[in-house]
């Protein structure tokens, strides 16, 4: 399953992430940032108007045993 991660920055430091899960394999890096920097300016997240990072990350799960189905 893979997450589409973004992070924004207060004046303080303080982070706030906002995950979506299963992104489009054809968004690019402009497309996010361009979003990200929307919603900066926009106050979506009050005062985290600094735009940090997006990340995609892919994970596998590998059930070693259900013992309770």
């Amino acid at each position: 399953m893979k997450t589409l991660s973004m992070s924004f920055r207060n004046n303080e430091g303080r982070v706030r992430r906002l995950s979506l899960p299963e992104p489009k394999d054809t968004l690019t890096a402009a497309e996010v940032q361009d979003v990200m920097n929307y919603m900066a300016m926009n106050g979506v997240f009050d005062d985290f108007n600094v735009v940090d990072q997006a990340v995609v990350i892919d994970r596998q799960t590998n059930t070693l045993f259900d013992l309770i189905q």
